[in-house]
């Protein structure tokens, strides 16, 4: 016996009593101090974009004013006790009606292949729950990596504390900070670090920052309130002062003053802490180390041949400096520019006076070699002229002599990615080059290659965009303006019917992270064709509609439409979206292009002839699926009748084995040809004729 069970994905949590409420206290400037991950007792997370993850904590949390025993992470920075339907990107804080919340790196973000794990460390009462977030990339700027260590602490201040490796916005706005369920009063109910608030300027580096509920002591002085260590004054004193409780450093010194000679520059922090709450108040003071910084192009520690390599000093902060290169420690006769050309092997350094302030530092060493068999790089192109006619100049680079070789593409001085290849298909007109390494690190970069377009197609917006609706519109423009003929493509496919200037994607069941839309421009006189600039698409989830049956034993399951519907007079089908990914979505259902009232659940029973589509929101990203066409069926021009066996239509009988046969018949009598009989269990279709 078949038996239909509906799963529900749910989060439990379990409150406890309420305690007393105070303000969170936020301490910032502190060391990073990360618990290390024992070797077993570790739940490994398999995140991914947008994901939730149902954690039990261990222990009972205190977050204002009552334990928590469990939380649900989402993959995009934050944590929540409780339910909440929070969207990708960061929010500012307080969120009216929003839920209890630690953002710890809230921002758009995508966790898949990175390291999300969390333990508990200690013994009871002392207990602390651990969870890495580590090597995770922004979704927008992959290189933009967050590694951080969230810790809280059992005990009823419920302190929390983000150890941030690194933890930057890099120009997109990210949140750090916490709140109440449904705040209303600033002072009691959230809380965040000054510029950390939906900002994009946060940029943190192995520092830690700490919220504690309690009352904290008056923040402690320090003087001076920064400090710049030049080489002449290698070392400063800092000294607090105001402190009505225990005073203490991020050194972990208890004098009231202290002596510093860090060789980076380097955040301290004075400690105010009330010995019986613990909790504490932090003044932080940035101590900048002057140093300059020598660079090379791609990093590179190898001059090949006699082919100098350029070293470029940098100092920090901007200014007008002197400069005096060494060798091995020897100053170099005329080397005072920011930039020197190495010739020779060794330790390179450069010293930089700040002609304002007097202030002198010196680099670290730069050391080179060299390597006295270099090897030649040129590049071929096919056509010769280096003009696009086929959609693309074939580029073929050479090397001499034969050997172990690494390369990269180059266009218009930036590298192209993954194009490592032997041969390079050129899209779009501009100055190519490969850079090689041999196996001793020699770096040299061919000859530049110019390849022209005898027209240039141009598509807007360059992208990427979001395939959430409205979907933008892809417009091609021509430069020169003249006579062409038309057709887009996705991921290098050209789409059936698409042949005028303008473009509007489609979204598809599945979500896709990796399309690409391009203008295909073609001179009919010529047949030369060339490719516009590419368009990247982002699908972050997809949907589509379905048809809702039953099976005999009267379970609900869905299946694809692939036609028109027809309903016939006093007829119904059930419609369902179907969504590719899990998540929490509301719907809004559309007949010809008008909203339907009340029509807002993940179905919808339709009894008119009609186009029907539903938008589906997920967070900011409302996404319209296929529209579904039904028609009126032709009116019957016969009657049919259901006849059943046993006529008492009892199934629990001896003599039918728990079955009732159905049967249908027609009058007048005709052929079933081209006729469809389908059997309904109320007003839901069946599966089967």
């Amino acid at each position: 016996m078949k038996k239909l069970f509906l799963l529900f994905s749910s989060l439990f949590f379990i409150i406890f009593s309420s305690l007393a409420q105070t303000n969170y206290n936020i301490v910032t400037g502190l060391p990073l101090a990360e618990i290390a991950t024992p070797g077993s007792g570790v739940t490994t997370l398999s995140a991914g974009d947008n994901t939730n993850h149902a954690i039990t904590i261990g222990f009972n949390f205190t977050f204002y004013g009552t334990n928590y025993t469990s939380c649900t992470l989402n993959s995009n920075g934050r944590i929540v006790f409780g339910s909440s339907s929070l969207g990708e990107s960061a929010q500012t804080l307080p969120i009216t009606n929003g839920p209890n919340l630690i953002a710890f790196a809230w921002m758009d973000q995508n966790a898949n292949g990175s390291t999300v794990n969390y333990f508990v460390s200690g013994t009871a009462p002392n207990r602390v729950f651990v969870l890495n977030y580590k090597a995770v990339p922004s979704y927008s700027n992959t290189s933009n990596v967050t590694s951080l260590q969230l810790q809280l602490y059992e005990g009823s201040n419920g302190k929390i504390e983000i150890h941030n490796t690194t933890n930057n916005s890099a120009g997109t706005a990210r949140t750090i900070g916490i709140q109440k369920a449904s705040p209303t009063s600033a002072a009691t109910d959230w809380a965040s670090p000054t510029d950390m608030n939906n900002s994009t300027a946060i940029a943190l580096s192995n520092s830690m920052i700490r919220f504690q509920a309690c009352a904290p002591p008056a923040a402690p002085m320090v003087s001076p309130a920064s400090a710049t260590l030049c080489a002449g004054n290698p070392s400063t004193t800092l000294t607090a002062s105001g402190c009505s409780e225990t005073l203490s450093w991020s050194t972990g010194e208890t004098t009231s003053s202290i002596t510093v000679s860090p060789t980076q520059t380097t955040t301290y922090a004075a400690l105010c802490t009330n010995a019986t709450t613990g909790c504490q108040s932090s003044t932080a003071v940035v101590v900048t180390v002057f140093r300059p910084t020598i660079s090379a192009p791609n990093n590179s520690t190898t001059i090949c041949g006699a082919n100098p390599l350029v070293l470029t000093a940098t100092s920090v902060p901007t200014g007008t400096y002197t400069h005096q290169w060494s060798l091995n420690g020897t100053p170099i006769p005329g080397a005072t520019n920011a930039t020197y050309s190495a010739t020779a092997a060794g330790s390179y350094t450069v010293t930089a006076t700040n002609t304002a302030t007097g202030c002198v530092g010196t680099s670290n060493a730069y050391v080179l070699v060299v390597n006295n068999t270099p090897f030649t790089l040129s590049i071929s192109s096919s056509p010769s002229n280096g003009q696009i006619c086929s959609g693309s100049v074939s580029l073929t680079r050479s090397v001499s002599p034969s050997g172990t070789y690494t390369f990269q593409w180059i266009k218009d001085g930036s590298d192209i990615s993954g194009a490592t290849s032997t041969v390079y298909e050129a899209t779009s007109a501009g100055s190519y080059q490969v850079r090689g390494t041999n196996s001793q690190g020699c770096i040299i970069t061919s000859a530049a290659v110019t390849v022209t377009a005898p027209f240039t197609p141009t598509v807007t917006p360059t992208g990427p965009i979001s395939l959430c609706s409205p979907t933008p519109t892809l417009t091609g423009s021509m430069t020169p303006a003249g006579t062409y003929t038309y057709r887009w493509q996705s991921s290098n496919s050209n789409i059936t019917g698409a042949t005028a200037t303008t473009y509007v994607p489609t979204t598809a069941y599945q979500a896709d992270t990796n399309r690409t839309y391009r203008w295909v421009v073609t001179n009919p006189t010529t047949n030369c064709y060339v490719y516009s600039n590419e368009v990247k698409a982002v699908q972050k989830f997809g949907a589509r509609i379905d048809m809702l049956l039953r099976n005999q034993f009267g379970s609900e399951f869905t299946n694809g439409i692939t036609d028109t519907l027809r309903i016939c007079v006093g007829g119904s089908y059930k419609l369902k979206a179907t969504k590719y990914l899990g998540g929490t979505y509301t719907h809004q259902w559309f007949r010809n292009g008008t909203a339907i009232g009340g029509a807002t659940q993940d179905t919808l029973r339709i009894t008119q002839a009609g186009s029907y589509y539903v938008a589906i929101t997920q967070g900011n990203c409302t996404l319209n699926t296929a529209a579904v066409e039904a028609k009126t069926a032709t009116a019957a021009n016969f009657t049919v009748a259901a006849t059943r066996s046993p006529t008492s239509g009892q199934l629990c009988t001896t003599s039918n084995s728990g079955q009732v046969q159905l049967s249908y018949s027609s009058s007048p009598s005709q052929s079933t040809s081209g006729l469809q009989f389908e059997w309904l269990i109320g007003s839901d279709l069946v599966s089967s004729s």
